[in-house]
Order: C-alpha cells, then structure tokens, then sequence
C-alpha cells in the first residue's frame, strides 16, 4: 500500500486506485448470475405483441452512474482528507522544529515524544475516518446492484406472466450454448458462437499466432478460443476446437 515518503501516513488516493482497478462493471449477465436464473435464448428472442421490441431489448441494461457517483465522491472526499491530513503533521513538525530551536538539546526527547504522540492520534483518527468511508463505498454500489437485480427479477416475473404458456426461465450455466463441449471437439453453430461474441463476457485479447482465449459467462458457460489464421497468414476469428479442426480438415 502507497505511503508519504518520510511518512508513515497511508495515502488513500493511490489506494483507492487499486481498489477500484480490480472492480468490475456489472451487467445483465452478472445479475442472472447473482439472481442463480436467467431468461431463454429462445424467449429473449422472442417479439413483445404490445411494443414489437424482442424481450431482450426490453431488459434494461445496468446503469453505473450512480456507482461511479459514489466513487468519485469517495475519491474527492479521501482525496481532500489525506491532503487535510499531510498538512497538519507537516504544521506539527514545523512547531516541533521551531520549539528544538528555542529549547536547546535538553528538551528534545519531550517535544520528540509529543510529535510522535501527535502524529499516532492523527492517523488513527484518519484511518478510522478512510475505513468509514470505504464501507460506506462498497455497501453503497452493493445496494445499487441489488437493486438492478431485484428490477431484473420483477421484470421476468412480469414477462413469465403475461406468456403462461412458456416457461422462460433457465437455471444459470444450463443454456444450450453450456452444454456443449467445445473442449472435447464440439463446435458451436454460427447462432451459437455470434450470441456469445455479443455477450458482456467477451473480451479477447489481440490475436496473436497460437494464442488461446479462455471465455466464461454464468449463462453460457465457459469455452476456450483459439486464434486461427488462413493460409495467407490472415487472421480468420476465434474458433473453438472442433471449429479449428473442421477449418484444418483435422
């Protein structure tokens, strides 16, 4: 954790930082994976008689500007707090500094004492403060993701209703994409592999001659991709096993 040099003051800005590179966005799928259902492929593509939009886009998406509200106000307020912080044991070092000068090598160790003294009471109570603060952070983007899980819920609820001839649902990771086995040679139909590049979840890497990229999804379950290039050294997409095999002739 990042410190003031020739300090022992924990700087919370660079702190921050770290805590929120590893935070991820939320989204839909998150949700289905947090709420342990999902909707159907198959019903998501379905048309809703009244709005004419397919189910899947009447399905908000999450919002983060309220989580990104609460972070800029935890950055801005540990921020000004840290700086508030430095600039008072900076004061306090400049009196002990002053009051060595008039007192003379005798009384050193008691003002040396009083600083030190000083300098532990005000970290304590600003740590303390940061500690509050960032509870007060993550429980607060934990209420604004249960809250978009409950309207996802309330909505497939409603949408379960009005088609009761259907059942909609799916538990998470039992699509039909999930259970194929692309490690053991399976491939994923044109349908299958486009629904998975449209997902949240996908994210590959710049490809790269033999490179592999590892794709997880609550929904659809987890695949392994592989780069594939053409004959002429062109890259070709990501394919899975029994895709790479059936473009070789393997």
């Amino acid at each position: 954790m990042a410190h003031v040099p020739g300090h022992n003051t924990i700087n919370p800005y660079e702190y921050y930082q770290e805590f929120t590179s590893a935070t991820p966005t939320y989204d839909t799928q998150q949700a289905y994976g947090d709420l342990g259902i999902a909707p159907t492929s198959e019903f998501l593509g379905q048309t809703d008689p009244i709005t004419g939009l397919s189910y899947e886009d009447l399905i908000p998406e999450y919002d983060p500007y309220n989580e990104e509200m609460l972070r800029t106000q935890f950055r801005s307020g540990a921020e000004g707090a840290y700086q508030g912080a430095v600039g008072q044991l900076s004061g306090i070092m400049g009196q002990a500094t002053e009051q060595l000068g008039q007192s003379g090598f005798t009384s050193s160790g008691a003002i040396q004492s009083a600083v030190d003294t000083t300098r532990t009471d005000l970290q304590g109570q600003y740590g303390s403060a940061f500690s509050d603060a960032l509870l007060s952070l993550t429980s607060g983007i934990r209420q604004e993701r249960l809250g978009y899980q409950e309207s996802v819920s309330d909505l497939l609820s409603s949408f379960q209703e009005a088609n009761p001839d259907q059942n909609i649902y799916q538990e998470v990771g039992e699509s039909s994409i999930a259970n194929v086995q692309t490690g053991g040679g399976e491939r994923l139909t044109p349908q299958q592999a486009e629904t998975i590049k449209q997902s949240a979840q996908w994210n590959p890497p710049e490809p790269t001659q033999g490179a592999s990229y590892t794709y997880s999804s609550p929904v659809y379950g987890q695949h392994i991709f592989y780069a594939y290039y053409r004959p002429d050294g062109s890259f070709g997409g990501w394919r899975t096993q029994g895709g790479m095999d059936a473009a070789t002739g393997g």
